[in-house]
C-alpha cells in the first residue's frame, strides 16, 4: 500500500486532485481511497487530503501519519507549517516550487523529488495563478515524479469530470507540468525509526476532526454515525418563476426542451399558462428580468423559447371538440386573457363554461389591443380553437348590462359568473379641442383596425402618452400611411412605462419622441384639428406611481402641426352593466372590488379578476387571474376550502457557484429591417428556430435543481454520492459524513446542509 498526504491552502483544491487519481487509479485497475481532513483555516474548508493506493480493497479507515509522499500544492506552506511532519525516511515529496530538487532535499531526507513552478505554468498559459489550473499542474507533477499513475489516465478522467474551457485548461496544465517537472533522486541513509508513544496517537486522533472519508470501492464501515449534518435538496425557487405573475415553472419546462421532450414541455407550461404561443410574443417577460444568468452575462431569452413551445403546441394538438360531463354551468364575461384562463382550466375539470363576449370577435384586448405586426390573427385563432375543443362555448356580440344580466344568467342555471371584462374605455385628455375631428383615442383606433374596419390616418400623425398602447398606436399609423408619425411624452424615457425594446422599435422605424412634452391644447380649424398646443415640463418630486411629477416649464409653449392626434393616456374598465347593484362594490380608481384571496366579489357565485380589477396590466398578469378564479369557482362549488400554496425561498445569484459556468451569448431573434416592416403589417420577429432554442436551453443554470451534472459526486472526497439518470441524486448516508462539500460545490446551489437532529 502507498499513502499520499497532499498540502493546500484553504479551499478544496487537495480533495479535487486526490479525487482525480482515485479515479485515475480506478481506470488502470488500482484501489484507492481518498478523504480530507478539516481544519479551521477556513470554515469548511480542507488543508490537508489523503490518498491510499493498493492492488486489493483498501479498508484502512484513518488519517496518515507516515505518508510514502508528500504533495505541496502551495508554494508557500513550507514556510508557514511542517509539511514533512511523519514522511517516511526515504520518502517522495513533489513541490510547487521554483527550486531545484536539491534545494529542497536539503530541508529533509528524501529519495525522490518532484518540483515544478505550477504558479508560473498557469500565469503564462491563462494570464492567471487560478487555483484550479495550479492544482492540476501538480497533478502532472506528481504523475511525473512517481511514476505510480499514467499522465492519460489523468487526463481521461478530468475530460470525463470537467467540460468546455475548464476541461481544456486542466489538460494544458497537466501536460505542461508533466513535461517542467524536474525530478532528481538521492541516496538517504537509514536511521532508526522511533515510534510514537501510543496514548499520544489516541490524543491525536481525539483532538483532530476527522470529518470525511472517501472510497471508490464498497466498504463495510458505517462511518456515517460521525455526521452531524445531511446533505439535503434545497428545494428553492427559481428567481424565472418568483417573477413571473402566473408561476410558470420555467426551469423545468426549460429542462424537459433541453432533453428533446417538447410533449411534456408543452402539457408542464400549460399547467400555469394556456396561451404560450401568445405570451411568447406578447408577454412583458419579468422573468428575464429576474433571470441570475443577467448577473453572468445575458438572461436567458425564456419569452423566444415560450413562443417556440407554444408554437409547438398549436402544430401538434389536434384534439376532436370535447363535450364537458359536468353539471356546473359556469358564464365568463370576457373572452380575453383572464376569460380565456379562466375558461381553459374549469373546461380542463369538466365544467360546462359558456365564454361571453360583446365584441364581434373572440379574444377581448388581445384581438383588439394588439397590433397583428406583434400577435398574427393565426396564431390568436388557432389559440381560441384549441380552447374551445375542450369543450368551450364562445358568444360573440353579447354584452353584459345590454343583452345579459347577472340576474339572467344565474335564473338560466349558471352556477358561477366571472366577470372578466378587462380595460376597455379610454381616458380623455380634459384639454380644449378633443373632440375636434381627426382626434381619435388610441384604444379605439386600435380597436378599429384589429377588425378590420377601414381607418384613415393624416400626413401628420401625433399620439400623445407613453404607454404600449402609445407605442402599438403610432407604428400602427406610419403603417396605415401616415407620412410623419410623432409621440410626445411628459416625462422622460426612464419613466416611460412602455417595453423598452418596442420603444427601441419605434425609434428604428424613424417615429420620433418628444420627452418632457404635455399638451396644453388641441389647435383645430373649422372644427378639424390642425395641431397642438404643448408645454415643456420639467421633473419634480416622485408622485403615487414612483414615477417623478412632470410639472410644467412657465412660458415654454410651443406647437406642433398635426392633422390627426391619438391621445392613448390609459384606459379604465366600463363597469356600466352594475347599474344599481348595491352589493357589488366599485373602488374609487373605478375597478370592481373583490376579496384579493378567492376573487370573489360581495355577491355569492360572482367572482371577478383581470383589468376590470386591477385596471390596465399585462396579459400574464389576466392569466394569472384566470386561473385563480378557476381554482376558486372549483373549490366553492365542490364545497373545499382554497388550498394555500406555500411560497418557498427564492434562490439568489449569490447561492450559485458560477465557476462551473462559461459564457454565452444570448440568442437573438431575427426580425424584418427597420426600413421594410413599416409598411406591412406582417409579424416583424421570425422568433428562433429549433437548434438555436436547443442552444438557448442550454445556457439555464437550473436554479436549485439538480440536473445530474456530476459536479457533487466528482468533488465528493467519499466518492458515495451516486449521479445516474437510473436513480437520480442518491448519497449512502452509511458512509456520508456531512463534510459539505457537495453543497458547497453545486454549481446550481441545489444542496443545503440541514443539522441532523
Amino acid at each position: 500500500m502507498k499513502e499520499v498526504v497532499f498540502y493546500a491552502r484553504g479551499g478544496q483544491g487537495a480533495v479535487t486532485v486526490a479525487a482525480v487519481l482515485v479515479a485515475a487509479f480506478n481506470i488502470e485497475g488500482k484501489y484507492a481511497q481518498a478523504f480530507p481532513f478539516f481544519g479551521g483555516e477556513r470554515r469548511g474548508a480542507p488543508v490537508k487530503a489523503f490518498l491510499r493506493i493498493d492492488d486489493k480493497p483498501v479498508t484502512t479507515r484513518g488519517q496518515i501519519y507516515k505518508p510514502d509522499c508528500i504533495v505541496v500544492l502551495d508554494s508557500k506552506l513550507p514556510n508557514s507549517m511542517n509539511v514533512f511532519d511523519g514522511l517516511k525516511q526515504g520518502g517522495i515529496g513533489i513541490f510547487n516550487s521554483g527550486l531545484s530538487p536539491s534545494d529542497i532535499k536539503l530541508k529533509v531526507p528524501l529519495s525522490k523529488v518532484g518540483a515544478v513552478d505550477a504558479n508560473k505554468i498557469a500565469d503564462t498559459i491563462f494570464g492567471s495563478m487560478a487555483i484550479p489550473f495550479t492544482n492540476f499542474a501538480m497533478l502532472g507533477a506528481f504523475a511525473a515524479t512517481t511514476g505510480w499513475v499514467g499522465l492519460e489516465s489523468i487526463i481521461e478522467v478530468s475530460k470525463s469530470k470537467f467540460t468546455g474551457n475548464a476541461a481544456k485548461n486542466n489538460e494544458k496544465a497537466t501536460r505542461m507540468a508533466y513535461e517542467l517537472t524536474t525530478v532528481a533522486s538521492f541516496t538517504v541513509p537509514e536511521l532508526e525509526i522511533v515510534p510514537i508513544p501510543g496514548p499520544l496517537v489516541a490524543r491525536k486522533v481525539k483532538l483532530e476532526l476527522l470529518l470525511g472519508m472517501a472510497v471508490n470501492k464498497e466498504s463495510t464501515a458505517k462511518t456515517g454515525s460521525w455526521r452531524t449534518r445531511t446533505p439535503l435538496f434545497a428545494n428553492m425557487v427559481p428567481p424565472c418563476t418568483d417573477g413571473c405573475p402566473a408561476g410558470i415553472k420555467i426551469r423545468d419546462y426549460l429542462a424537459l426542451v433541453e432533453e428533446g421532450k417538447l410533449a411534456e414541455a408543452v402539457q408542464l407550461l400549460q399547467e400555469d399558462n394556456p396561451i404560450p404561443a401568445i405570451t411568447g410574443r406578447v408577454c412583458y417577460h419579468p422573468c428575464e428580468g429576474a433571470c441570475n444568468r443577467k448577473n453572468f452575462d445575458e438572461p436567458i431569452a425564456i419569452h423566444s423559447i415560450e413562443r417556440f413551445v407554444g408554437d409547438h403546441a398549436l402544430a401538434s394538438q389536434k384534439a376532436a371538440i370535447e363535450t364537458a360531463a359536468g353539471e356546473n354551468k359556469i358564464a365568463i364575461i370576457g373572452s380575453g386573457p383572464a376569460g380565456l384562463s379562466a375558461a381553459y382550466y374549469l373546461a380542463k375539470k369538466s365544467y360546462p363554461v359558456t365564454v361571453l363576449e360583446a365584441l364581434p370577435l373572440a379574444g377581448g384586448m388581445l384581438r383588439v389591443g394588439i397590433p397583428e405586426y406583434r400577435l398574427p390573427r393565426n396564431i390568436l385563432d388557432s389559440t381560441i380553437d384549441d380552447i374551445k375543443k375542450l369543450g368551450v362555448a364562445i358568444k360573440t356580440g353579447v354584452a353584459l348590462g345590454k343583452d345579459i344580466t347577472i340576474d339572467g344568467l344565474f335564473e338560466q342555471g349558471y352556477k358561477a359568473v366571472f366577470i372578466a371584462t378587462g380595460a376597455h374605455k379610454a381616458q380623455g385628455l380634459d384639454i380644449p379641442g378633443e373632440n375636434a375631428k381627426g382626434v381619435i383615442k388610441g384604444i379605439e383606433f386600435l380597436r378599429d383596425i384589429n377588425l378590420g374596419k377601414k381607418v384613415k390616418v393624416g400626413k401628420k400623425t401625433v399620439v400623445i402618452g407613453g404607454g404600449n398602447v402609445a407605442i402599438d398606436a403610432a407604428r400602427s399609423a406610419l403603417r396605415l400611411g401616415s407620412k410623419e408619425v410623432s409621440i410626445i411624452y411628459r416625462r422622460t424615457r426612464e419613466e416611460m412605462p412602455a417595453r423598452d425594446e418596442e420603444i427601441s422599435a419605434c425609434e428604428a422605424e424613424g417615429i420620433e419622441i418628444e420627452y418632457l412634452t404635455a399638451p396644453v391644447k388641441i389647435l383645430e380649424k373649422d372644427g378639424k384639428a390642425v395641431g397642438i398646443e404643448c408645454m415643456r415640463m420639467k421633473l419634480g418630486k416622485p408622485d403615487e406611481s414612483g414615477r417623478k411629477s412632470p410639472l410644467p416649464v412657465s412660458g415654454s409653449e410651443f406647437a406642433i402641426d398635426a392633422d390627426m392626434v391619438v391621445p392613448a393616456i390609459g384606459q379604465t374598465p366600463d363597469l356600466s352593466f352594475i347599474g344599481k347593484d348595491e352589493v357589488i362594490k366599485i373602488s374609487t380608481s373605478g375597478t370592481l372590488v373583490v376579496n384579493a384571496k378567492n376573487l370573489s366579489t360581495g355577491r355569492t357565485g360572482v367572482y371577478a379578476g383581470g383589468d376590470v380589477v386591477n385596471g390596465p396590466a399585462t396579459v400574464v398578469d389576466a392569466i394569472a387571474a384566470g386561473k385563480k378564479a378557476a381554482l376558486t369557482i372549483d373549490a366553492a362549488l365542490k364545497g373545499e376550502q382554497l388550498p394555500e400554496l406555500a411560497k418557498g425561498k427564492v434562490i439568489e445569484y449569490a447561492d450559485l457557484n458560477v465557476d462551473y459556468f462559461a459564457e454565452a451569448p444570448r440568442h437573438v431573434e431575427a426580425e424584418i429591417p427597420a426600413g421594410k416592416r413599416k409598411s406591412t403589417f406582417r409579424e416583424v420577429s421570425a422568433g428562433l428556430d429549433e437548434p438555436a432554442v436547443m442552444s438557448e436551453v442550454k445556457r439555464c443554470f437550473h436554479c436549485g435543481a439538480c440536473n445530474l451534472c456530476e459536479v457533487c459526486s466528482t468533488m465528493c472526497p467519499e466518492g458515495i454520492l451516486s449521479t445516474r439518470k437510473e436513480t437520480g441524486w442518491k448519497p449512502d448516508l452509511d458512509q456520508c459524513k456531512g463534510c459539505g462539500i457537495c453543497a458547497n460545490e453545486c454549481p446550481r446551489g441545489a444542496l443545503e446542509m440541514v443539522l441532523d437532529r
